[in-house]
């Protein structure tokens, strides 16, 4: 599988926001399929073959803002707040 540009600074958004590394191992396979459907629905190269070209800024933000509301969610619900 190639690796998506822009992978990096996902995870790296994930860490910064909390997220621990067994939910981030957990989760990267969701964010990658994010990836690529963002990529799918607004890159206009968008893959050779099966594999992505590019990681667009718009899905690196959109996966960073995903890795920290549920990072969010997961607090509230340890405090026992209703989601």
């Amino acid at each position: 599988m190639a690796v998506l540009k822009g992978e990096v600074t996902v995870v790296e958004a994930a860490r910064k926001a909390g997220v621990s590394e067994p939910t981030l191992n957990q989760d990267r396979a969701l964010f990658i399929q994010a990836g690529r459907e963002a990529i799918s629905r607004h890159d206009g190269r968008r893959t050779v073959g099966s594999e992505p070209l590019v990681c667009t800024n718009m899905a690196v933000h959109a996966l960073g803002a995903m890795a920290v509301e549920r990072f969010e969610a997961t607090q509230r619900a340890s405090r026992g707040e209703v989601l």
